[in-house]
């Protein structure tokens, strides 16, 4: 009796969760949705690409990530630096409307990550946003890229490109 209350009980749950998984899964921007965005916000772009270049060639080469709390770490988290605040500061304005979910900056010059969606775990999953100046690119085939005709089950990237050293960046690794 107890396991039939209980499977009453966690079911719906499961259900309700699965559904909720499903509905996030399917309704993730594509390229053409960040096409939209990016043309629509010009000024974001242009000004998220002046403050990763200024940040890298002003503290010099480091991994920088905002939202701070999206990669947290193992132990204690370290306080931001001077220049980290700073950079949040002017991010937190930038990205307000929340399509873009984190910036991250890595390595020299001034490469910029801007991704819109992630569902990595472990090293695999899926990841779409920009990237600006990208240090690779990796062509973009409509008959192999688009949203339908992605193999999932193997490790695809592409990077499309918009203008202003801007790309729309994807990356799936089964």
């Amino acid at each position: 009796m107890l396991k039939k209350i209980l499977l009453f009980l966690l079911l719906p749950s499961a259900f309700i969760m699965l559904v909720l998984w499903l509905l996030t899964y399917y309704s993730r921007p594509d390229v053409s949705q960040l096409q939209d965005y990016f043309e629509s916000h010009p000024q974001t772009f242009r000004q998220l690409a002046l403050k990763a270049c200024d940040s890298q060639q002003r503290h010099g080469p480091r991994f920088y990530v905002y939202p701070p709390a999206v990669y947290p770490s193992s132990g204690p988290a370290e306080p931001r630096s001077a220049p980290d605040l700073a950079l949040d500061q002017a991010l937190a304005g930038l990205l307000s409307d929340g399509f873009i979910e984190f910036v991250s900056l890595e390595g020299s010059g001034c490469t910029a990550h801007a991704i819109v969606w992630d569902s990595t775990f472990y090293g695999e999953g899926q990841t779409m946003g920009y990237v600006y100046q990208p240090v690779k690119t990796f062509d973009y085939i409509a008959e192999k890229h688009a949203k339908g005709q992605r193999n999932y089950q193997s490790e695809l990237t592409f990077t499309l490109p918009l203008t202003d050293g801007w790309y729309i960046y994807y990356h799936n690794v089964p």
